[in-house]
């Protein structure tokens, strides 16, 4: 997992393609429109304005065929993060690339401009807090 904000990011060439979209970011404002944009390799990402519930409320969610960049553009979004192999086995759907669980994760709050990058190995409970919050979510397919 990786936390960052897209106004102070610089991977150092480290994560060129991290870098790559950490661009795309910052172009997005208030005024995107919300849906789905494609994206090259397969990559795409979604704007939603998406409301927030109570942490008791939430799942933990994870992906095998995809890395998730969660970023919020406007708000506060509070969310959970933990190894998958520490948490009981859940269900998952190959079909749409998701498997839900439940367990207990590390606390991180995402202010304006911050994002969190989630591989398939970092289970993440999104969308806990109050309110509605506007966000987007890149998924870049796993090369193996």
């Amino acid at each position: 997992m990786i936390l960052g904000n897209i106004h102070t990011f610089h991977g150092g060439g480290l994560l060129p393609h991290l870098e790559k979209y950490v661009e795309l970011l910052k172009e997005i404002t208030l005024d995107t429109p919300l849906g789905k944009t494609e994206l090259d390799h397969g990559a795409f990402y979604s704007v939603s304005d998406t409301k927030l519930s109570k942490k008791e409320e939430r799942r933990f969610e994870y992906h095998r065929k995809f890395i998730d960049i969660q970023f919020v553009v406007n708000g506060v979004e509070g969310m959970e993060y933990a190894d998958i192999n520490a948490l009981p086995e859940g269900s998952f759907n190959e079909g749409s690339d998701i498997g839900f669980t439940d367990g207990e994760g590390t606390p991180l709050i995402l202010n304006s401009g911050d994002f969190a990058v989630f591989f398939p190995e970092d289970a993440h409970k999104p969308c806990i807090g109050e309110g509605v919050v506007r966000k987007v979510v890149v998924k870049i397919p796993v090369k193996g």
